[in-house]
């Protein structure tokens, strides 16, 4: 009998073999990379490759789930299935290319930090993206003995300008000049670069003393109780959060992990999280979630962990990050079965589907919603019942099943107009003519788009009207009605210029 690894083993040695040369060697590259994570111009630098071929070859192994993709500062960001980076991680070993590759990676890593050490955006913003990476590198770097790697990447870092103390690198900083020092030398390791950081003495310790000092942060008392008082803030949702500065909060950040306040740390995160959510933000925001995600794992904190996977699924769905979300989803569902956790099951339900859709996988978009639909409907939640409906028909008719979709939408129809959901009432209207109209029944799709069109215009949703006379220009040609057909067109061309 196998164990039930070996299948998954010989599932992705298939999948590997099946893969061009070339893929092959990316695999291979990234499994030699400290943490199996990268942006593709440092992949570029690794592999001595173009950068729009790393981009595209990342492209194509995400599609083939090898790889998840989603977006660090606006940047895209790939990281090998954890899976998979084990394997490639044996295979290197077991033909002796590992060390040799690593050593090529550390130098690529050290060259790429040095090109953007550098007082720019777009320099702040490589380097943040690889953070993580600099310090897995220095981690492994300082266990060969090898400590100059680390120090090589401090310089990089305090010449940058100001970006470590307004990214709130403080922390990262200090943990790569610990790698540094070892155990006989102290740090800083270079007297002649002058780092953006605080001036007092007790900031630059000796690595013996390192466990009994206090470091003081870059964020003063008055500092910290801005941030406080900020924090409190947005908890309470006492005020929007679409103009706030979150610089506070970071410097609060960075204090908070020099101190190992690790439930302070998750405050602060949840709240910057919140503040790029609320100023659309999202990607970055994928970011901050993904930190207090980790966060929580390292607590054991399982509640918290299905609360964050639920918030960061959706996060990546809503940015076309549809693999990652899929995977976050899965986990979460999971997770909420183990918990017993049902509303967040349906939550996390919502969301696979959503990414199946995206994905075109309709099937199984069908399959989530009405998985999700069930749960809705055993809770007597009519509002998620009519929500998760109004998608079900669309994943019906993409999957090629308008009637499914008419039935569907006629549900969530009664629903919407039960709650005085006047928006979502125009926009399944809509849905219904789009689903008569696969059915070729014009005069049905016309009736169902010119209501669609009058909601539209009533509750002010510009999109929606333009979206509506398109409709119907089409299914008015399609009737043979060639005026009301131009008519509509014209309307439509008149909306876009207004």
């Amino acid at each position: 009998m196998q164990s039930g690894k070996e299948p998954e083993e010989a599932a992705i040695t298939a999948s590997f073999m099946a893969l061009t040369g070339a893929l092959q060697g990316i695999v291979l590259m990234m499994g030699a990379i400290f943490g199996g994570q990268t942006s593709a111009q440092l992949l570029s630098m690794i592999s001595n490759v173009p950068e729009q071929s790393a981009a595209q070859a990342l492209d194509v192994l995400t599609q083939l789930h090898l790889v998840e993709r989603y977006q660090r500062y606006e940047i895209p960001y790939y990281h090998l299935h954890s899976v998979v980076h084990a394997f490639a991680h044996d295979r290197l070993r077991q033909s002796d290319k590992l060390d040799t590759l690593r050593d090529k990676v550390r130098d690529a890593v050290l060259a790429y930090a040095e090109r953007y050490s550098a007082d720019t955006a777009e320099a702040h913003q490589r380097l943040a993206i690889e953070m993580e990476t600099f310090l897995r590198l220095a981690a492994w770097a300082s266990e060969q003995g090898n400590r100059e790697v680390a120090n090589k990447l401090v310089v990089a870092l305090t010449q940058a300008g100001d970006f470590v103390n307004a990214g709130g690198y403080l922390y990262e900083l200090l943990q790569l000049r610990k790698h540094g020092a070892g155990d006989t030398q102290a740090f800083p390791a270079y007297d002649d670069v002058q780092a953006t950081l605080p001036e007092d003495d007790d900031f630059f310790i000796d690595d013996d003393d390192y466990e009994d000092e206090d470091i003081e942060d870059e964020a003063d008392g008055e500092q910290l109780a801005q941030a406080e008082q900020l924090l409190k803030t947005i908890e309470a949702g006492i005020a929007g959060s679409e103009t706030i500065d979150i610089s506070p909060l970071r410097a609060a950040l960075a204090d908070a992990r020099q101190k190992g306040d690790i439930q302070r740390q998750i405050r602060l995160l949840k709240a910057i999280g919140k503040v790029q959510i609320d100023q659309h933000r999202e990607n970055e925001a994928i970011g901050t979630y993904t930190e207090v995600l980790q966060l929580y794992e390292t607590a054991e904190d399982t509640t918290n962990v299905l609360a964050t996977l639920d918030m960061l699924s959706a996060l990546l769905a809503k940015t076309d990050n549809s693999q990652a979300a899929i995977l976050h989803a899965s986990r979460g569902i999971k997770l909420a079965e183990e918990q017993g956790d049902e509303e967040t099951k349906m939550h996390l339900l919502i969301t696979l589907g959503d990414a199946r859709q995206q994905l075109g996988e309709t099937q199984a978009a069908v399959q989530a919603l009405t998985q999700a639909l069930e749960i809705a409907r055993k809770q007597e939640d009519e509002q998620n019942e009519a929500r998760i409906l109004y998608k079900l028909g669309y994943a019906q008719l993409d999957d090629g099943d308008p009637q499914a979709a008419i039935d569907t939408w006629e549900q969530a129809l009664k629903l919407f107009r039960s709650h005085g959901k006047r928006d979502y009432e125009g926009r399944t209207l809509g849905g219904l003519g789009t689903a008569y109209g696969e059915l070729e029944r014009w005069s049905e799709a016309i009736r169902f788009h010119t209501s669609a069109l009058h909601i539209a215009r009533e509750v002010g949703d510009r999109e929606e009207e333009a979206l509506q006379l398109n409709n119907l220009a089409l299914a008015n040609m399609k009737a043979e009605n060639l005026p009301e057909s131009l008519l509509r067109y014209r309307q439509a061309l008149h909306l876009a210029y207004e």
